[in-house]
């Protein structure tokens, strides 16, 4: 979650920087800095567009109900859920797990967040939440701010794993191995 935090400042930090060498081009130099900041926009947008779709990643944004993946026999690739009021629940026991790390990353307002794993798969996991409850691989914290991150023993070394980043502002957090 920090590498998610310090990503939002990087390019918080870039947008900024881009307006005031817009605003310093046409102080200095008689640029147009609407002009050159609507093109700059459009070139993000297409790129960010063309990036997007390259990457094999499953995103889900639901703002309310539930988001379940129990079915059996699945292919799992990178996972990202964002949402507002709704409970997230992931078996990873049924799921064909490809070499490579895969990652998982959940975010959310309000709800709870169940993941089970099975007990051969190396991975790492970095839960928080602003008021609840965690238990992740066996460990527990709750109350305010409570933060858990950890990893399996053979997470560093295995061919075959999955990275779980999971933070919610109200609800409770189990990660656990079926």
């Amino acid at each position: 979650m920090r590498r998610l935090q310090k990503r939002k400042y990087i390019r918080l930090s870039c947008f900024l920087g881009v307006i005031l060498l817009a605003l310093l081009l046409q102080l200095f130099m008689q640029v147009n800095a609407f002009g050159l900041l609507f093109s700059l926009l459009f070139f993000f947008v297409g790129f960010h567009l063309f990036r997007s779709g390259s990457k094999n990643r499953d995103r889900n944004k639901q703002w309310i109900g539930k988001f379940h993946r129990l079915e059996s026999n699945y292919e799992l690739q990178d996972l990202q859920i964002s949402h507002g009021f709704t409970d997230v629940k992931l078996d990873l026991t049924k799921a064909m797990i490809s070499e490579g790390e895969k990652q998982i990353m959940i975010s959310g307002w309000i709800g709870d967040v169940n993941i089970y794993l099975p007990y051969d798969l190396e991975v790492s996991v970095d839960a928080s939440v602003t008021l609840g409850k965690l238990e992740v691989l066996g460990r527990e914290a709750r109350g305010f701010r409570p933060h858990l991150e950890t990893e399996t023993p053979g997470y560093a070394m295995s061919k075959r794993k999955v990275k779980i980043l999971v933070s919610v502002l109200f609800g409770d957090v189990s990660v656990r191995c079926l």
